[in-house]
């Protein structure tokens, strides 16, 4: 966990300009909004992906109140497309802002430590030199989960994914809470019953909250700035028990988003003032991609370890490790 919090900590503290310039006009907002977003998306592809894996080692269903614990560590690849990105596809358009002629491309959040320099013309006479934060130069990101199933009504598990806040150092804080719902579908087709292995659809969802209090990035009337990470999934899941090993895999659909969530005017290194309305719709991250998962879970006395692999449409392919114990 402390890893997440030291990534987002330096991206926070890096994001800064030389010179003091509050930004109303509404083109100039939403080129700034966009080279915000492009840096920090792979923050929000990676960790999304990464919230959604760890929810299912087996496709069957527990029987009416039996239960499950779960935790695991979800190692997240960042593809290279995620390393750098063209800042002139976003500034092309802007005759405000001027990029460096010998070198289009800038790191992201997860890329090495070159980082671009690009002019914003004020006025005729005025303008400010913008340094692009650095990158981390980190290729996965660790994700940690944890989950309690609940076993219901009509073959169906209820899955509650929770870490309460936990406090790193005076800087950060950060909160996982989601949910998600595994149903048997054997059931609904005749003669299924007789098939040997287990096929169930999961759908969950999981909310991500880091709370900062970073110098170099402020409120105005200094409150907490908040990233929020959702993460979305919907899954067609099997698995096939051997003895004490079950094999398990799915195919499904994943969603992300970021978003930064303030309730005042921003203040970036004391040097960059926006508006909380601006911030407020500066969206990153936001994905949609098609996963295939696979893996094996092996049961050790009262304890099940299982390692996983899941494999991304857009190149966030994750290896997942975890320890779970159940009952019925």
């Amino acid at each position: 966990m402390k890893y997440i919090y030291s990534i987002i900590a330096v991206i926070l503290m890096s994001l800064s300009s030389s010179a003091q310039q509050n930004i109303v006009s509404s083109e100039d907002i939403s080129t700034t909004q966009n080279l915000i977003s492009e840096y920090l998306s792979p923050l929000g592809e990676g960790i999304g992906t990464g919230l959604n894996c760890g929810w299912w080692t087996t496709a069957k269903p527990h029987k009416i109140l039996g239960f499950d614990l779960s935790i695991s560590l979800n190692s997240v690849e960042i593809p290279e497309s995620g390393l750098i990105f063209n800042y002139e596809d976003v500034i092309y358009d802007n005759n405000n802002f001027t990029g460096d002629p010998n070198s289009l491309t800038t790191s992201t959040v997860f890329g090495d430590a070159y980082n671009a320099n690009i002019t914003y013309n004020v006025n005729s006479s005025s303008n400010i030199n913008i340094v692009m934060p650095q990158g981390l130069n980190v290729k996965n990101v660790i994700v940690p989960t944890l989950n309690l199933g609940i076993g219901v009504i009509k073959k169906t598990d209820i899955v509650i994914r929770y870490i309460p806040e936990i406090k790193f150092k005076e800087y950060l804080s950060m909160q996982v809470f989601g949910g998600g719902v595994k149903h048997d579908i054997l059931q609904y087709i005749p003669v299924a019953n007789k098939l040997p292995f287990d096929l169930s659809v999961m759908s969950n969802f999981t909310n991500l909250s880091v709370n900062t209090n970073i110098s170099g990035l402020s409120t105005s009337n200094g409150s907490d700035v908040e990233i929020k990470c959702k993460a979305f999934s919907t899954n067609v899941i099997a698995s096939k028990k051997i003895a004490l090993i079950t094999l398990f895999g799915g195919i499904g659909h994943n969603y992300t988003y970021s978003n930064l969530d303030v309730d005042s005017d921003i203040i970036l290194s004391n040097s960059l003032s926006i508006n909380a309305n601006d911030i407020l719709t500066t969206k990153f991250g936001k994905m949609h991609d098609m996963k295939v998962n696979i893996g094996v879970r092996l049961q050790i006395l009262l304890v099940n370890v299982n390692a996983s692999y899941n494999w991304s449409a857009q190149g966030y392919n994750t290896i997942s490790f975890g320890l779970s114990s159940n009952l019925r």
